[in-house]
């Protein structure tokens, strides 16, 4: 009977391995819902059983009156700013902090002060700057005394402000809708905002619809203008892309029905938002039993088991009598046949998971068109396996590249990349690139893609991709610790940026990396830097706006962290890591110590002072020395509120 056991336990794998919903992309064509019943009975009919849940990952100043040189957000795609928690024009800093927004003159530095606060009773989380105009986007704090359903109550804001009078900032435009603030990015005079709201079905309750406030004035999205997909979901979601002009204050919507979207890559033409989609449950069950456990049962068991399946079972009621089933069978064997049936379902069963890791989760992709105010749908793909974070997704010369990491069953792994069409087709591919490990970091230039993959050495990789029908792998390098970020030094230069780690996977530090790709087919590094401590941290491994650079300066700033010693002489120290860089030397350039218990948020430069942005204070340095010129106490300060 071990061996039954062994039989029932693989059964129990199958049925909770996977909890999520398989792609099915039975209707990939964009509709548009007849009305609210229409919506109500797809929602129905389409939604599956959720047990977990996937969080949304959260992710320039364009013009300026000061003819000071300085440094602006750390993007992706040039021309399309991504807003922040701190921007500068080069003579002000504007910085979220807590439920206000601070406007402080910055330059020069010896004069900085706190000009003005503004005061919110609500959550900003990030900002725009566009000449006389910043753009403030939040959630709305919850009224729990009028909350008949939370389901109901997340909301996001949109507020501009005119801050012509830096003392006086005015609000000019404000802007609520239902749902979660996801990401925005601002093109020229127009800016875009995504916002999440999930969709409940939960009878008897009504689905909700989103509602826009605007200006006091509510408007409420009806069914006819929500668009959607003819596929099931785990856990759909109504996905707004908002275009508003910060020139006339007018904005456009268009709203869709899709999953929960989770990362996003933005060009100057196109939005594309990307979220997984996993097998379900019950496919992986009937997969298994057509695959592997019913073509090794007798002709009169298979009988049984389909008469049951043409039956009117719900799919747990149908699972259970087939097991039964399965289990008459087998106890009704003697020891030798259990045992010789058991050795073809365990060999046959390690071919059926190593083959369906491929399939566990794929990665669906909706591309829009962008012009102005014009939002179009244009097409949608799918991709095996899950993408990292923007930087896997790329838009070059009119097709779309995205690297993606399948994490298959029994922990295998396996690393991909795909180049689609304008018409989201795939047309060329690279797949299984370092099995068994996954990526860390990818980063697109131009024709060429390189790519960090860990498990507990860090190889990274080239991939020729001016042929975007046949990708190529160019060469690779194999070198202890794992770079979480990637930046472009030049065109011959990449720096890596991550964790120092020995052979048995214990971080020893941050490490940043030189790496020479002017032979594409022997990637170098040619010098590093090792921040050594026994814990060590900082935002800008994973948070691309928190790395500051400039090859003019041979500068490079990352906020951290930085533990060590012993249980009983442990010492904390946080602040910024200065570093020069250039290509043939990586040097510690200094410290600036921030004060504990405080975070440090960000820097930035303007002309010759560095300045460092934390919640409490505004530092301002010499970038030659990193003496200290200034320091704004913002909490101290007297301000004027609005």
């Amino acid at each position: 009977m071990k061996k039954y056991v062994i039989l029932f336990s693989l059964f129990v794998i199958a049925s909770l391995v996977l909890v999520f919903t398989l792609v099915e992309k039975n209707d990939s064509k964009i509709n548009r819902f007849k009305n609210y019943q229409e919506l109500e009975n797809f929602i129905k009919s389409n939604s599956r059983p959720s047990y977990g849940f996937i969080p949304m990952m959260r992710e320039n100043a364009m013009a300026s009156v000061s003819k000071a040189d300085y440094s602006q957000t750390n993007i992706q795609v040039q021309g399309v700013d991504e807003a922040d928690i701190v921007k500068t024009d080069g003579e002000y800093i504007y910085s979220v902090n807590g439920q206000d927004i601070f406007i402080v003159k910055a330059y020069p530095a010896e004069d900085a002060k706190v000009v003005s606060k503004i005061q919110m009773k609500d959550y900003p989380q990030q900002i725009f700057l566009q000449g006389d105009k910043i753009v403030v986007f939040g959630q709305k704090s919850y009224d729990y005394y009028f909350m008949p359903d939370y389901y109901y109550n997340s909301k996001t804001f949109v507020k501009i402000y005119d801050i012509s009078e830096k003392d006086n900032p005015k609000l000019i435009k404000d802007i609520l809708i239902t749902g979660n603030y996801f990401q925005s990015r601002m093109i020229d005079d127009y800016v875009y905002v995504i916002i999440s709201e999930p969709v409940y079905y939960n009878p008897p309750r009504p689905i909700p619809l989103p509602v826009i406030t605007t200006d006091k004035t509510t408007k409420t999205i009806s069914a006819n203008e929500i668009y959607y997909f003819g596929y099931p979901d785990y856990s759909y979601s109504y996905t707004t892309v908002m275009s508003i002009n910060l020139q006339s204050l007018n904005y456009e919507t268009k709203t869709f029905l899709i999953g929960v979207s989770q990362n996003l890559y933005v060009s100057k033409e196109n939005i594309y938002l990307a979220y997984t989609k996993y097998i379900d449950q019950y496919e992986i069950n009937q997969r298994f039993f057509e695959n592997v456990v019913i073509p090794n049962l007798p002709q009169n068991v298979i009988q049984k088991i389909n008469e049951i399946k043409s039956g009117n079972f719900e799919q747990h009621q149908e699972f259970y009598q087939i097991m039964n089933v399965i289990d008459e069978y087998i106890s009704s064997l003697d020891e030798d046949q259990r045992s010789e049936f058991m050795k073809r379902i365990e060999k046959e069963s390690s071919e059926f998971f190593a083959e369906l890791s491929k399939e566990s989760e794929k990665t669906i992709i909706n591309k829009l068109s962008i012009n102005g105010h014009n939002i179009d749908f244009v097409a949608n793909a799918e991709v095996p396996g899950h993408v990292l974070n923007q930087f896997s997704m790329d838009e070059y010369d009119g097709n779309f590249r995205i690297a993606t990491t399948v994490s298959g069953f029994n922990s295998e792994s396996f690393n991909n990349i795909y180049v689609l069409d304008n018409n989201m087709n795939i047309i060329g591919k690279i797949e299984d690139l370092a099995e068994g490990e996954r990526i860390y970091s990818v980063r697109f230039l131009n024709e060429k893609a390189y790519v960090v993959t860990f498990k507990q050495i860090d190889p990274f990789f080239v991939i020729d991709l001016s042929d975007p029908r046949q990708p190529n792998l160019l060469g690779y390098l194999k070198l202890p610790g794992v770079s979480d970020y990637l930046h472009p030094y030049d065109e011959n230069y990449i720096i890596g940026f991550g964790r120092d780690i020995d052979e048995d996977g214990r971080v020893k530090g941050l490490k940043v990396s030189m790496f020479d790709v002017s032979d594409f087919n022997n990637p170098k590094e040619v010098s590093k830097y090792v921040v050594q401590g026994n814990f060590v941290y900082s935002e800008a491994l994973y948070e691309h706006k928190a790395f500051l650079f400039s090859k003019e300066k041979n500068l490079m700033v990352v906020p951290a962290s930085i533990s060590r010693g012993s249980f009983y002489t442990w010492e904390t120290w946080n602040g910024l890591l200065v570093f020069n860089v250039n290509t043939e030397k990586i040097d510690l350039k200094g410290r600036i110590e921030q004060d504990q218990g405080f975070s440090q948020i960000r820097s930035l430069y303007i002309d010759d002072v560095l300045y460092s942005v934390s919640t409490s204070y505004i530092t301002a340095n010499r970038i030659d020395d990193l003496s200290e010129i200034n320091k704004i106490k913002l909490f101290d300060a007297v301000y004027v509120s609005r």
